[in-house]
């Protein structure tokens, strides 16, 4: 790299020992930093620092997973008394299901969005062959209740296009929910548009490297708030049309008991029929919409 200098750095890439990661963590070393990484795999630790020894580079592994806080904390601790103060952090390692959409499970969910901060909880559908089917009206219903009950604070739903889903749940009251197809779409959402929930596409884009850019979706979807703005220098025009979008849907739309009472009882019902609906933790919030009507 020319007029371009890293000497004397410290540069910790997580998940480093190969791929992608060990592709940006050589570039920073052969710029002249010394390179730190990580994985869970001793044997990993011990081939991706012969490999960046094959390249000239300075590198050092430790066995950590990035999702247990404390062993992150003892890592760093480590890397500052072993080779010095980090300088660079790339954030790269991550979580990657090689499963479609319609195939990930609650856990599967929960081991993307929980070390940001988040629980995960399904009250939907846990399998094709559930007892209680949804249609994507009824999901459209079931998330308009949680909202509106404080029983989720963010929801995530879907069909085949997706399409459909967010139309059902934008035709309820204290819902703001997007289409995300990608980490763009899930970025600017979160920080543009500050919503509460987004729709996916369950049967598009989910082809070649389609469990990376599902995982990235999620990242930038939860991982680093909302509301923030994009660019940072335009949040307050932002935030000034959501605040302005929030006091017209409250004079256009009715409130959720309302609309809810005069539905078809039996469409209602079958939202929240599913057996493991009422052991989530915070069904006692939603039992009280449901009692009401």
């Amino acid at each position: 790299m020319v007029n371009f200098s890293l000497e004397g750095k410290v540069a910790l890439v997580t998940g480093a020992s190969y791929g992608i990661g060990f592709s940006i963590a050589s570039a920073m070393g052969e710029a002249g930093a010394k390179i730190v990484f990580n994985d869970r795999n001793p044997e990993l630790i011990e081939k991706g620092v012969a490999a960046y020894r094959e390249l000239g580079i300075e590198a050092y592994g430790y066995i950590c997973d990035v999702t247990d806080e404390p062993a992150v904390q003892a890592m760093v601790a480590r890397i500052e008394k072993e080779v010095g103060v980090i300088d660079i952090l790339v954030n790269n390692a991550g979580i990657i299901k090689r499963i479609s959409m319609v195939e990930m499970s609650a856990e599967d969910f929960r081991q993307v969005a929980e070390p940001m901060g988040h629980r995960v909880d399904n009250y939907g559908m846990y399998a094709a062959d559930d007892e209680a089917q949804l249609t994507y009206v009824q999901c459209g219903i079931l998330g308009g209740i949680l909202l509106n009950s404080g029983a989720a604070d963010f929801v995530v739903t879907g069909c085949g296009t997706g399409e459909g889903a967010m139309l059902a749940m934008n035709s309820f009251p204290g819902v703001i929910c997007g289409h995300v197809e990608d980490p763009v779409d899930a970025y600017t959402f979160a920080h543009v548009n500050d919503g509460n929930a987004v729709a996916m596409p369950f049967a598009k884009g989910f082809g070649w490297g389609g469990e990376l850019n599902l995982e990235y979706v999620f990242e930038k979807l939860l991982g680093f708030g909302h509301g923030q703005g994009y660019p940072p220098e335009r949040v307050e025009p932002e935030m000034r049309n959501k605040r302005i979008l929030d006091q017209v849907r409250s004079k256009t739309l009715r409130p959720l008991l309302d609309g809810l009472k005069d539905l078809d009882q039996e469409l209602v019902k079958g939202a929240v029929a599913g057996r493991h609906f009422r052991k989530r933790p915070r069904y006692q919030a939603v039992s009280g919409i449901l009692n009401i009507i």
